[in-house]
């Protein structure tokens, strides 16, 4: 399907280019795509702490822990990096978010520290 809309290698099997396949064959159909907030609000996470000691908010670490995130994800293997303080622990790979939170947990065990979430 991707390369019908004139997607090739790895263009079209990348998140962005399924994200494309899919919203041109929903287009083609007629069918209206909608998100998981549209449908699912309760599946969601709130705004705020969700677990773990509360932490200072330094906008220069976050800063930096996001910009090493967004560099990351243009390796187009994941959205999603764990850090433990402002060293990266581990990132999205092709085994998806769930393994990525099972290695996680894993280490977090191994190595007995606390661990934050970007994405």
């Amino acid at each position: 399907m991707a390369a019908s809309i004139g997607l090739h290698g790895k263009d079209a099997t990348s998140d962005f280019g399924v994200e494309q396949t899919f919203g041109l064959v929903a287009e083609k159909i007629g069918a209206v795509p909608i998100g998981v907030h549209q449908f699912a609000k309760d599946l969601l996470a709130g705004e705020g702490q969700l677990f773990g000691p509360p932490v200072d908010f330094i906008p220069e670490i976050a800063s930096s822990l996001l910009k090493a995130t967004r560099q990351f994800g243009e390796t187009d293997l994941g959205q999603a990096m764990v850090f433990a303080g402002q060293q990266p622990l581990a990132g999205e790979d092709i085994g998806g978010t769930d393994a990525l939170l099972k290695r996680v947990s894993e280490l977090q065990k191994v190595l007995d520290i606390p661990v934050a979430f970007g994405w």
